[in-house]
């Protein structure tokens, strides 16, 4: 067994990094847009490239965690591997979630 390199945490917490920053992003984007006066269109537009960009990063480190864990080198796969590919997959679907919530559901409408 092999002790894991320094970045090894960041592999761990990547994917819940990356979906505390798209959550934030989206939802700060709708408070913005809406009072500074971008409008829905505008809200919309950033919600579905932070989107992308969240599913995208989050499976370039899907691949990396797995690259990790499957190198010749490694005899098992350790237990913090799988862990590390379950919150990158975990992260995903609430990416998928909160970025599908805040398209569906309009913007810029004031409670009745």
């Amino acid at each position: 067994m092999t002790r894991p390199s320094n970045l090894a945490p960041l592999r761990w917490l990547g994917g819940p990094l990356i979906w505390t920053a798209h959550f934030l992003l989206v939802y700060a984007a709708e408070s913005l847009a809406c009072t500074r006066g971008g409008g829905p269109l505008l809200h919309d537009a950033i919600t579905a490239v932070a989107t992308f960009a969240a599913l995208l990063g989050l499976a370039v480190l899907f691949r990396i965690n797995k690259r990790a864990a499957d190198a010749p080198s490694r005899e098992d796969f350790e237990m913090a591997e799988w862990i590390g590919l379950g919150l990158v997959a975990i992260s995903a679907l609430a990416v998928v979630w909160s970025g599908l919530a805040a398209l569906l559901i309009p913007a810029c409408v004031l409670p009745a």
